[in-house]
């Protein structure tokens, strides 16, 4: 029987910018705003929801570190 492979580092070494976080926002609000409208979920019952509200705070606090960058 073949050993199963350990994923967790690989994932734990990923690095993204910035700006791909911004992307990461947005389309994170699309999908939130199309589930709520095309499927009639209340927001905070749709599973991306967690994950939208960290990336608020990961923006949140880039702009503190960097304020004048938009």
């Amino acid at each position: 029987m073949p050993k199963k492979q350990d994923t967790t580092i690989k994932y734990l070494n990923i690095k993204i910018n910035s700006k791909e976080i911004f992307i990461l926002e947005k389309v994170l609000k699309r999908y939130l705003i199309e589930m709520e409208v095309l499927a009639y979920q209340d927001t905070n019952k749709i599973d991306a929801k967690p994950i939208y509200d960290r990336v608020k705070h990961l923006i949140s606090l880039y702009n503190l570190q960097n304020p004048s960058a938009d």
